[in-house]
């Protein structure tokens, strides 16, 4: 056994060392305390005569046990004139004890310590970590461990032996004031709270400095987490500072380093005994109630909401950060919320404010201005958004910055409002800010900034617009094409459709600067066209048009700050004819599931949205399909909140105002794109499930249902096909479940590597063994087919190419609906060759025309086209449904109409427009 030196304690004194490298005092800490208790830790076991002795269960960490650790008092003795009273701390029967952690108490005016001393020890000093904490007058804390006692599997202290040696003096000098416990109040103690509209709820999470197990009270038995987690780092996180403020290894780091070392002891002397017993939750409608100090009051009107327990806690304080929620259900609108931690008798520091549950969060109001708006370059320009208005009286601002305009947002400086740019070339560029608020709202800014160089001329603007019978929906046309530069050339055109300052799209000054534009809307059309010529120089030119008869889109919900993931959108042909109605389903970035129905058949006024289910899908693009089945609204669904399952769900009335619980029709991994048709007369679905990597394999699934309406068991699921191709940059491969009639086996088509059919073998579909999956058509991103009832079927595709466009394709089967898919064939007239189509596309027939909508992410609009006849070979122009910056829609067709209902990322709304 190795015996440390003795070492004679002072009276009020508090020592922290970590013997490492022959016993060398890394870190020591004196600490005097004015006033003070014993802090809360667990009632100590009577000792020797009036000493109490309390072993911490950190002692049997690793594995550790003891038959018994009692405090025996040994032979009295003098010194200088004074009685000593000796007692020893002994283990029986220890069986690898790799620490000790325990804690004396004492009656002050009777003892006073002399020495502690060491004498069996887990381990070597060049492994062992130790604290002492000599709070006196009556107390005494002490723990040792090994360093990484997890990694040292038979070691430590085993047998009978003698683990500490004491002396104290029966006679003690005039006893000091005890230093009482403290809840904490220093900047390091102050959580923040969040505000979770599920439920909603108040969230916040544990910070209590040297309180490394998360008990709620600082004494010595926090070492152990020290020493378990030794010389590990803080993991990276997203925080500010990189950190993962939630992991344990960030609640040990107690001076803020990054890695859990000897200096972290010293949080534990600074806070010994501080404790938390609960934390108090406060409300207020006034922000001047929020303390302004650490240790300040309440305000006069706040109002106390709960006392939350720390034994209320959640989460492993092993492993994180333990936290804390609590409902706010019923509580008055437009709250302010915060909470401070308690000992039982004094609160400690608060937490950050919020806004409550039912005061709804507006985006900021961003604001930007520059010290000089033109100069020659380098231009350096000096930026301030700090004029920025939010909602939120304790809102943490965040600001991003686009310093040319390009939708890159090159650089971000946190929480300060100002920054610096120098412009090193001539131009006119469009600086833009972003400012993001706590409660994830986004408003942005811009300015124009024009750099020149000297004896510059600038350039000469012209536009004209034109537009052939001005009637909606009107090609409009948009000619810069007269626009001059005197001494060089121009080098860009810019042209802002709606005159809001942003321009929505450029031409390079080597092409003739026309545009056409497809209005589906009347009014006053004003455009604006931005010249730059090679030097920098800038000139303008606006033009007008009036466009007459036409209609506007439709508003079918806000979304507020979620955006839908998925919508799904279809006709509700009901008897008589005068009563059918369009019906929209979305999946948002909230995980639930909303319906909603048009009040007419031309889906230009719809009813408030109905919250289907909180069972949701966390995926970046959801997948659902909307169907009427018994004549009522039913939903395929896949959710990956409550577990990888595909899940149906039917509403209860024909509207879809009413729905009831959804049912779990499989589970697995990772589902993908539903397709959901009658199949022999009952409800069946055809789907993916994909392999756990974005690269790996798919497999198709055919499920039917047992009963006409679904709302019973469904069959297992069947393998259509496995091991198929994931399709490279599409997140979500598409299948579609194909039917003619009661009397054809059903068949499916899917993009893998391209685009694939395959059939079942009986009309059930419970079999497709002898099915053989060919690809019809090769480098497919997207697709969407739809067949007749007679001898023909039609289709549109997104073929990957040097130039990804869009084409349309056909299939002939004169014997049987599904009988030739090997005649399915590109046709050679391409619909829209531009380059940046996405690879959802919905195509549907409308009479005897073909229609196509899918969205253009380098216009950042979403276009539809309709064929010229039934053929559907050849396409008139496409026109733009809005600009909308999303590639998330759908549309259907009823009595005649076209109808897209598609979601506006800028306006955050879900609309629909009828063609």
């Amino acid at each position: 056994m190795r015996t440390a030196q003795r070492r004679i304690l002072p009276a009020n004194a508090l020592t922290i060392e970590k013997r490492l490298y022959g016993g060398l005092v890394l870190a020591a800490l004196v600490l005097f305390c004015a006033a003070c208790g014993s802090g809360s830790a667990p009632e100590p076991a009577r000792g020797a005569d009036s000493i109490e002795l309390q072993i911490y269960p950190e002692t049997f960490v690793a594995g550790g046990s003891a038959d018994s650790i009692r405090l025996r008092e040994t032979a009295a003795s003098r010194s200088e004139g004074l009685r000593l009273r000796n007692f020893v701390l002994e283990a029986r029967g220890a069986r690898e004890l790799k620490a000790l952690a325990f804690r004396l108490e004492f009656d002050p005016q009777r003892f006073s310590p002399v020495s502690a001393d060491p004498v069996s020890q887990p381990g070597s000093a060049d492994e062992l970590l130790s604290l002492e904490l000599g709070a006196e007058p009556g107390v005494f804390e002490a723990a040792q461990m090994l360093v990484r006692p997890q990694d040292k599997p038979g070691r430590g202290i085993s047998g009978d032996t003698v683990l500490y040696r004491f002396s104290f003096a029966e006679r003690a000098q005039a006893a000091a004031v005890r230093r009482a416990s403290a809840v904490p109040q220093s900047d390091d103690a102050r959580s923040s709270l969040v505000f979770n509209p599920v439920g909603p709820q108040l969230e916040w999470r544990l910070f209590n400095p040297g309180d490394y197990s998360q008990d709620g009270q600082v004494l010595a038995s926090d070492l152990t987490p020290i020493g378990i987690h030794f010389n590990e780092d803080v993991p990276a996180g997203t925080d500010p500072d990189g950190r993962d403020e939630n992991s344990v290894q960030d609640v040990i780091d107690g001076n803020n380093d990054g890695t859990v070392a000897v200096a972290d002891l010293t949080a534990i002397g600074l806070n010994f005994q501080n404790k938390i017993l609960s934390y108090n939750i406060y409300r207020s409608s006034d922000p001047l109630d929020v303390p302004s100090s650490n240790d300040g009051p309440n305000g006069p009107g706040t109002v106390t909401v709960a006392n939350v327990l720390m034994s209320q806690s959640s989460g492993s304080a092993g492993t994180e950060r333990v936290f804390f929620d609590f409902g706010l259900a019923g509580d008055p609108e437009g709250a302010i919320y915060w909470v401070r931690p308690n000992d039982g008798v004094s609160d400690g520091t608060p937490s950050t404010a919020v806004l409550g549950a039912n005061e709804a969060n507006e985006d900021p109001l961003a604001s930007l201005e520059a010290d000089v708006l033109s100069g020659l370059a380098p231009l350096t320009v000096n930026f301030d958004a700090s004029a920025t208005v939010d909602d939120g009286p304790f809102s943490e601002l965040s600001f991003s910055w686009d310093f040319d305009g390009d939708g890159s947002f090159d650089d971000a400086s946190g929480n300060t409002a100002q920054i610096q740019h120098t412009y090193e070339s001539a131009g006119s560029f469009e600086p833009l800010v972003r400012v993001e608020d706590s409660e994830q709202g986004v408003g942005t800014a811009s300015i124009e900034i024009i750099v020149s160089v000297p004896g510059n001329l600038p350039p000469v603007a012209d536009l004209v617009l034109s537009a052939p019978d001005n009637q909606v929906p009107a090609l409009v046309s948009m000619d810069a094409g007269n626009s001059v530069d005197p001494d060089g050339s121009i080098v860009e055109y810019r042209f802002d459709y709606d005159s809001d300052g942003r321009f929505e799209r450029t031409l390079p000054g080597n092409v003739d600067p026309i545009l056409q534009l497809n209005m589906g809307v009347s009014g006053l059309l004003e455009v604006t066209v931005q010249v730059v010529d090679d030097q920098g120089g800038v000139d303008e030119a606006t033009a007008s048009v009036s466009i007459f008869n036409g209609f506007s889109p439709a508003i079918v919900a806000n979304t507020g700050k979620i955006q839908p993931v998925d919508i799904a959108a279809g006709a509700f042909n009901r008897s008589p004819s005068s009563s059918s109605r369009f019906l929209a389903a979305w999946m948002d970035s909230g995980q639930q599931l909303f319906h909603a129905i048009s009040e007419d058949s031309s889906a230009n006024n719809w009813r408030d949205p109905v919250l289907v289910t909180e069972e949701g899908c966390e995926l970046e693009h959801a997948s659902l399909h909307l169907g009427v089945i018994g004549g009522v609204p039913v939903i395929a669904y896949i959710d990956e909140v409550t577990g990888n399952r595909l899940r149906y769900v039917r509403a209860v009335d024909a509207d879809g105002q009413i729905w009831g619980s959804p049912l779990i029709v499989t589970s697995g991994s990772r589902f993908r794109s539903p397709s959901l048709r009658i199949v022999d007369g009952f409800p069946a679905i055809a789907y993916f499930s994909e392999a756990a990597t974005p690269t790996g394999n798919a497999t198709a699934f055919f499920v039917r249902a047992r009963n006409s309406n679904g709302t019973g068991s469904w069959d297992p699921p069947v393998t259509i096909d496995s091991g198929l191709e994931r399709v490279e940059n599409v997140p979500t491969p598409r299948i579609q479940l194909l039917f003619a009639s009661g009397d054809d086996e059903p068949a499916i088509l899917f993009n893998s590597s391209g685009l694939f059919r395959e059939r079942a073998d009986n009309k059930r579909g419970s079999d497709w063994d002898g099915g053989v999956s060919s690809c019809v058509v090769e480098d497919v991103l997207g697709f969407s087919f739809q067949f007749e009832s007679g001898d023909e079927g039609v289709g549109a595709v997104v073929v990957r190419n040097p130039d990804t466009n869009v084409r349309t394709v056909s299939a002939s089967h004169p014997t049987n609906v599904f009988g030739a898919f090997s005649n399915l064939f590109p046709a050679d007239d391409l619909v829209d060759s531009s380059t940046g189509i996405g690879s959802l596309i919905e195509f549907r027939r409308k009479g005897g025309i073909c229609t196509l909508v899918y969205f253009d992410a380098v216009d950042k609009v979403l276009k539809y086209v309709e064929s010229t006849d039934d053929s559907g070979e050849d396409y008139n122009t496409p026109m733009v449904v809005d600009f909308v910056d999303s590639g998330i829609f759908d549309m259907g067709v009823l009595n005649g109409k076209t109808i897209i209902v598609y979601f506006d990322a800028a306006e955050r709304r879900i609309k629909s427009s009828t063609f």
